[in-house]
Order: C-alpha cells, then sequence, then structure tokens
C-alpha cells in the first residue's frame, strides 16, 4: 500500500510539474534592467506624441493562457522633467500611465495596484 501511495505520489508530482513554466529571463542592457517571465516575452515599441517631441513607450510581455505578464518603460524626452523629489508629480505620472495601459488592453481590468519603491525609487505595481 505504502509503495502504491509512494508511486500515486509521484505521478501526481510530475503531473504538477508538467504545468509549471519555464521562465525565461530578458535583460535590456540599454534599459539597465532584466525580468522574468514564465515564457518566452516579445517586445513591442511605439512612440507617442508629446507636443513637439516624442516619448518612445517599450512593451516586453509574455501571456500564458489568460494570463499576461509584462512591464513597460516609458523614456520620456529630455525637455519634460520629472522630479522624483515631487509625489504630486509622480502620482500623475503614475496615474496616467495604470489608466493609459489598461484602456489600451480593450477589455482590459486592474485588478490591483500598490506603491512601491524599488532601490530607493518610487513606482507602482499593477
Amino acid at each position: 500500500m505504502k509503495r502504491a501511495s509512494f508511486y500515486l505520489a509521484l505521478l501526481f508530482l510530475s503531473i504538477l510539474m508538467s504545468f509549471t513554466p519555464d521562465w525565461v529571463k530578458y535583460t535590456s542592457s540599454k534599459d539597465f534592467f532584466s525580468i522574468s517571465f514564465p515564457g518566452k516575452p516579445v517586445e513591442n515599441e511605439q512612440t507617442i506624441p508629446m507636443g513637439s517631441e516624442k516619448m518612445l513607450v517599450k512593451n516586453i510581455s509574455a501571456n500564458i493562457g489568460e494570463k499576461g505578464y509584462g512591464i513597460t518603460v516609458m523614456l520620456y524626452p529630455q525637455s519634460v522633467k520629472l522630479s522624483s523629489d515631487s509625489k504630486e508629480d509622480a502620482a500623475k505620472v503614475f496615474r496616467s500611465s495604470i489608466d493609459g495601459g489598461v484602456n489600451n488592453l480593450g477589455d482590459g481590468k486592474l485588478v490591483s495596484e500598490k506603491d512601491i519603491v524599488l532601490e530607493g525609487y518610487p513606482g507602482r505595481e499593477f
């Protein structure tokens, strides 16, 4: 009986392991970050007009089933001055970025959001 239970547990574990995604590390030496995705990420770039200049937006994402995982890098023109000392400026930038990202998904839905600090820099996890 113990032997049958062992093999049943081993079978169950091997089935669970078959559903575990392979994590793929994405590194951007140009933008100074790396991130791991539960599948092969796809990179998409677009430019968004900002007055007489343009902002470069890079989306790196991986979709696994009905779930999506991603990071967005926004490279503002040099004329745009963002102060990390101004919490109001940061809050406005985060709010418009999150709202714009969710709206671009069409039927996307924001399910959670929280303030974070990464190596001393403010951010949002959503």
